[in-house]
């Protein structure tokens, strides 16, 4: 799918020649700045995850609340990935798919 994004809009509406020359580098960090905010968002669900496990090993000392807090914070992170890649999609035309590492 090679459609015109949200940035190649708005970013093609300006007539100025140094505009022109930054445009790839304008491009490049933005599209850093969003892979950057699904990465953090990622990292936060495997920590909550992470808690959530070691909470649920102590068994008769386990703290219920904690680990709700905790799938609260993942399922905030999973919708805040969902509108980073939508946001991703709507500057770029395209998906921003997510590191399987």
């Amino acid at each position: 799918m090679s459609g015109e994004g949200l940035f190649e809009k708005l970013y093609g509406a300006t007539t100025e020649a140094i505009k022109l020359l930054r445009k790839p580098l304008v491009k490049k960090a933005l599209k850093r700045k969003l892979r950057a905010s699904l990465d953090d968002a990622s990292c936060k669900v495997i920590d909550a995850t992470t808690k959530i496990e070691a909470e649920r090993a102590k068994f008769d000392g386990m703290d219920v609340n904690l680990i709700v807090e905790q799938r609260l914070i993942i399922d905030r992170c999973e919708k805040v990935k969902e509108m980073i890649k939508a946001e991703y999609k709507e500057l770029f035309a395209e998906d921003l798919v997510e590191d399987s590492e």
